[in-house]
């Protein structure tokens, strides 16, 4: 969870002053869903680090992955993609098993509409 602290002038960094009026970064984002695709990318990228990680300290190549996941390399290679947040439940899955971990989803309160 990013949270942001006040600056001296009473106003929280990142944010336009617009005549004693801000309005947040994520705000202009939402306009045209573009905070939930950089959300998607960033929570792609964690996840792909972490495989990634996971595969090196079990010394996994990526051909030896797409074995123990029952899958293609280019299935592995766009998993590890930090870029592609296309990959299915399933996908992940199935990588975390291929690296002795498991895999954790959760439904959070969405704090900007409160």
């Amino acid at each position: 969870m990013l949270r942001t602290s006040r600056c001296a002038s009473g106003s929280r960094p990142g944010h336009a002053t617009n005549g004693g009026r801000s309005e947040a970064a994520s705000d202009l984002l939402r306009q045209d869903r573009t905070l939930e695709q950089v959300t998607a990318i960033a929570v792609k990228r964690v996840i792909a680090l972490q495989i990634e990680h996971a595969m090196r300290s079990r010394s996994i190549s990526r051909s030896e992955m797409a074995w123990r996941m029952g899958t293609s390399r280019s299935t592995v290679d766009r998993l590890l993609d930090p870029a592609n947040p296309s990959v299915t439940l399933h996908t992940l899955e199935r990588a975390a098993r291929a690296v002795e971990r498991r895999l954790g989803v959760r439904l959070e309160d969405d704090e900007s509409e409160r």
